[in-house]
């Protein structure tokens, strides 16, 4: 998992974008630590999307024990399911990736944030990518995409994905 520090840059990151505070999507989510930390942003709507049922589970209960402690966001979800097959519109959203597959996987999950964000061209995608080990096949998909990179040891990235990100 990202250590706190890591993810303290990005909330300070999601601050100073200025980016809506309305959906959170956590691909991977494990057990949940991300969508723990960043419930006290106030999200109205967050998503864990795991694909592995006991890494769900496990997920579910720390969001049970931390749900009157500290969270304020009005609502979280997680979901034992595959982002591919997933029914979960993204647009809008801001979406949080710890490197949770390979490149296969990867092509085709930004083919899909291609898809959704071509169905909506009025929305726009924040994506934050934590240990980006297969970052090519999301700047392939969106090579004007408005990018950050964070380096060192504990990396990440943002990237604003919208219709203009997608080029021409």
């Amino acid at each position: 998992p990202a250590p706190y520090r890591v993810l303290a840059d990005i909330a300070d990151h999601m601050r100073e974008t200025g980016f809506p505070l309305h959906t959170f999507v956590d691909v991977g989510c494990g057990a949940g630590r991300p969508l723990a930390f960043f419930s006290s942003l106030g999200f109205e709507r967050m998503v864990g999307i795991e694909i592995n049922p006991a890494a769900a589970e496990q997920a579910r209960q720390n969001m049970d024990r931390i749900r009157k402690t500290w969270n304020r966001a009005g609502r979280i979800d997680i979901l034992t399911a595959d982002i591919l097959t997933a029914e979960i519109d993204l647009t809008g959203a801001i979406v949080y990736l710890a490197n949770p597959f390979g490149r296969a996987t990867m092509q085709a999950f930004a083919a899909k944030l291609k898809a959704q964000i071509l169905a909506r061209p009025s929305q726009s995608i924040l994506l934050y990518y934590v240990l980006p080990l297969q970052v090519e096949p999301l700047v392939e998909a969106f090579p004007r995409a408005e990018r950050q990179i964070v380096g060192g040891l504990e990396s990440w990235q943002s990237f604003r994905l919208d219709e203009a990100a997608i080029g021409g």
